[in-house]
Order: C-alpha cells, then sequence, then structure tokens
C-alpha cells in the first residue's frame, strides 16, 4: 500500500529541516522550500504560489495528499487547499489566520512595510534577535538558529510584503463549506490563534474539523511541545484518513 505523502509547509524564516522531528512517522514526508516553488520577488501573490504548487503536487500522480502548513506556510497551505479541494484529501494547519478583518489591515500594513525594510538591510544577529522577539512568539524558543547565508533576504522582505495577511483575501467563507478533514491547531500560550482555531470549530460545516490546542505551547507549537505534537499528528491522520482505507 503507498503511503500517503504530506506537504509540509514551513513558516516565515522557516527552513524544510523544520520538519525533521516528524521523520519516525509512517508517511511519505515532502518538506517545501516556499521559495523554490514561486518567490514572492517576483510579484507572485499567495493565490499565485498555490496554483503553482497544486500543478507540481498534481504532476506528482501521489495517491494519498495530506497538506501541512505552519504560519506563512498555514495562509498558503489554506489559500492550496481553496483554490483546489479535491486536490487534497486532509490538512493540517497550525498558528494561522485565515484572514484579517479590514479594520486591522492598514496597521499591519504598516507594520510588515517596517519588518521588510529591516530584512533588507540591518545586521543579521540584531534582526534575528528583534524578531524572535516579538510578542507572538512569547513564550516559544526559536526553532533553529537561523544562517543569513540560507536565505534571499529579498525572498524573506518581500514576503513581508506581497504575502502580508492584509493583502490577501480572507478565506473564512472558502474553508467552512469543506467536507474533508481539517485540523486547526495552536498553542495555549498562544492566546489570539486560539482563538481562531476555536472560532473556525463553531463555523465550519465540516464533521472532520478537529481544532486542538497544544498544552505548554506557544505560537511555534509542534516545536515547543514536540512529541505531543507528533502524537496528536499522527493520530489526527490515523483518525481520519488511515483508518477509512486512504
Amino acid at each position: 500500500m503507498e503511503k500517503l505523502t504530506v506537504y509540509c509547509l514551513h513558516g516565515f524564516l522557516g527552513r524544510p529541516s523544520d520538519w525533521d522531528p516528524l521523520d519516525p512517522c509512517p508517511y511519505d514526508l515532502r518538506k517545501i522550500d516556499l521559495f523554490e516553488v514561486l518567490s514572492p520577488a517576483s510579484g507572485a501573490s499567495m493565490t499565485d504560489w498555490a496554483e503553482r504548487f497544486n500543478s507540481e503536487v498534481r504532476a506528482e500522480k501521489r495517491a494519498t495528499r495530506v497538506l501541512l502548513g505552519y504560519s506563512m506556510g498555514g495562509r498558503l497551505a489554506l489559500h492550496s487547499l481553496v483554490a483546489d479541494p479535491a486536490l487534497w484529501d486532509a490538512a493540517v494547519i497550525i498558528s494561522a489566520n485565515p484572514g484579517l478583518p479590514e479594520m486591522e489591515k492598514k496597521a499591519r500594513l504598516a507594520q510588515d512595510e517596517a519588518w521588510a525594510r529591516r530584512f533588507e538591510s540591518e545586521p543579521w544577529d540584531q534582526l534575528i534577535h528583534d524578531w524572535n522577539a516579538l510578542p507572538v512568539f512569547n513564550g516559544s524558543a526559536p526553532v533553529a538558529p537561523r544562517s543569513e547565508e540560507c536565505f534571499q533576504r529579498t525572498d524573506l522582505a518581500a514576503a513581508l510584503r506581497v504575502w502580508s495577511p492584509a493583502r490577501t483575501p480572507d478565506l473564512t467563507d472558502r474553508i467552512n463549506p469543506l467536507q474533508k478533514p481539517l485540523a486547526w491547531i495552536a498553542g495555549a500560550n498562544d492566546r489570539r490563534y486560539c482563538e481562531i482555531a476555536e472560532k473556525m470549530a463553531k463555523s465550519t460545516a465540516s464533521r472532520s474539523f478537529e481544532a486542538h490546542i497544544l498544552a505548554s505551547a506557544g505560537h511555534r507549537a509542534p516545536w515547543d511541545q514536540p512529541a505531543a505534537w507528533a502524537e496528536y499528528f499522527c493520530g489526527f491522520l490515523d483518525r481520519s484518513l488511515l483508518k477509512v482505507g486512504h
């Protein structure tokens, strides 16, 4: 029986290797470098990225496909899911927002532009220190050291500008009707994203939706509690896919 394939999408300042803790799981893990699919530096929107990514996935002709996305990668995963729901058998979204209210967009644009300018020019070590000190990461340690040579600053700055949540549509109304397994995960210490997960659980029409709050974890929930996270992730796929014949 062919293994199910999990397409793993990292977050901003992430690397494909961030998903290495999942290697013991009995799945075919495809750890995607987001900027190799399509860089926002080209002006490509998240919708453009999703269309390119789905096309590449479709060409691989895998039997069972699962989307796994964290933060910025979670938003790209959602765009991929709604662009072609039939392509995907399940999705797991971590610490991601399906869309911002209009009243929050102006401030978020200004915030993302300020960070984009910093990523274009400031000394790397201080920049990463300040990024990790953002309130959203309170209670979460960095996933791994981030060396400047692993990134293109133009990609990072463009991601902040072009893929800002203030420039992408709210996908809530396109996610809610989907009748397929979908897990939405947040760390218990990340109150805002817990509220998003709980809100999505209340509004979805899917009986296969799970909102899971990971104890003693923050925004970087899988890496704050890797054992508990892997146990939940494998259990979700077992419940929703493996036992029903995928």
